[in-house]
């Protein structure tokens, strides 16, 4: 399942807007495992439950009351004058049609599509509004924060036997949107990796410099790389792995939030080579069309290739 399919299975996933779920998450200790390390990555000084914690969720509610003006408004239906609003209504139901396109999974009603689609919009309003400027992407990376944080929260609240599922998805809303926020800011900085910003350079001029280091990428050039590295950068695999496999990466690379983009550049020469090595003499001239196309990507392959990394990467291992 891919991370867009994923937003694509929570519209299926209740009868109502009462929220009565059919199929929930699967809460168990993986769930609390991956939200820990992901909360502690993003949330480095405020411990879960903490007061500041608490402050946030409810910021959260207290800012959306306040600019009423912003932020009730149906995705689905948007003022085309307000450049946000549309940019959402764009950029979320392409999410959602693709989604359903690529893994052939049917849509249950027009209501809840409305309701999941509305959700995300109102969080990517809510970073918009706190001065991150709202880019194409930004929802690729929302719905794997939502996902980890919602499902952490429904383990986490399970053991107090909090039932309310409407106050717990006001919560992951809540830190979701914060989370996202602490992942581009923050020590994390990943905001630096948009174009604009040009600090996705000096990681693809080193992952060139590392591919150069293996015959079948002796020639490849930095701009050959930027043209199928740059959205793994970007998006941090999102599109290329399952969800599944999404998840897992993530647990591996936040658990040592200060060295993100150094750990995001090994599984990035991961990746290529792996990609390259399935493609085999097929590859030739189409080598950066097969690049940007595969979805020949799985963790566990990345994971086995840990020994190349060895090589590739002699001063971190």
């Amino acid at each position: 399942m891919s991370v867009n399919s994923v937003f694509c299975w929570l519209t299926n996933q209740f009868e109502n807007e009462d929220l009565t779920w059919t199929n929930n998450f699967i809460i168990d200790l993986e769930s609390m495992r991956q939200f820990r390390i992901f909360y502690n990555a993003v949330f480095p000084d405020i411990k879960l439950q903490n007061i500041e914690f608490l402050k946030k969720t409810n910021n959260y509610g207290k800012i959306k009351e306040e600019n009423m003006e912003i932020f009730n408004f149906n995705v689905l239906q948007p003022n085309k004058s307000v450049k946000l609003q549309f940019r959402l209504n764009q950029d979320l139901t392409r999410t959602l049609r693709k989604s359903r396109t690529d893994m052939g999974i049917p849509k249950i009603s027009e209501k809840n599509d409305e309701i999941v689609l509305n959700w995300f919009s109102e969080m990517l309003v809510f970073i918009d509004y706190q001065g991150i400027t709202y880019k194409q992407g930004y929802c690729d990376l929302l719905i794997p924060i939502f996902h980890i944080f919602f499902s952490g929260l429904l383990a986490y609240y399970s053991f107090s036997e909090l039932s309310d599922i409407g106050y717990i998805l006001e919560v992951a809303k809540a830190i979701s949107s914060y989370g996202f926020m602490g992942l581009m800011k923050s020590s994390l900085n990943h905001i630096d990796m948009f174009p604009e910003r040009m600090g996705v350079t000096k990681y693809i001029r080193s992952l060139t410099y590392q591919l150069n280091t293996l015959k079948e990428f002796k020639s490849i050039s930095e701009k050959d790389v930027q043209l199928f590295a740059s959205t793994w950068i970007l998006l941090i695999f999102t599109q290329s792995l399952t969800f599944r496999d999404t998840i897992s990466l993530w647990s591996e690379l936040f658990k040592k939030p200060e060295t993100l983009h150094e750990d995001l550049m090994k599984w990035c020469y991961c990746a290529a080579v792996l990609i390259s090595q399935k493609a085999g003499d097929s590859l030739g001239k189409n080598f950066i069309q097969t690049m940007q196309k595969s979805q020949l990507l799985s963790f566990k392959e990345m994971l086995d290739l840990q020994p190349t990394l060895t090589v590739a990467f002699p001063k971190v291992y």
